[in-house]
């Protein structure tokens, strides 16, 4: 992921190194960026996650990217799939990025 301050960010360590609670109750998640600092956190859960669940997942993740990602989750049936009917946990729509110290230039 690319956050605001144009930082590549590590899905790694925000979403497995945390060992959230919240991830208990997801069966499936995707990952989708299409411009820097925004970040759509698609999810599939037996039951659907709670508010407070969805907030706190929310806070944590952006707090562990130093509010560099904003988080939007939203509930899904299924994931996007790739031609090999497996599945990518990021989608990066962000497709050229040079990054300078904390600048970002798009062409």
């Amino acid at each position: 992921m690319v956050g605001s301050d144009g930082r590549k960010i590590s899905i790694t360590g925000i979403i497995y190194g945390q060992h959230l609670k919240e991830f208990s109750k997801i069966q499936k998640f995707q990952l989708i960026q299409s411009e820097p600092g925004n970040v759509n956190f698609n999810i599939v859960t037996e039951t659907k996650l709670s508010s407070k669940d969805k907030f706190s997942l929310k806070k944590k993740i952006e707090l562990a990217s130093e509010n560099t990602i904003s988080i939007d989750i939203g509930d899904v049936d299924d994931i996007i799939k790739t031609a090999g009917v497996k599945f990518k946990y990021l989608i990066q729509n962000i497709k050229k990025l040079f990054y300078t110290s904390t600048i970002i230039i798009m062409e």
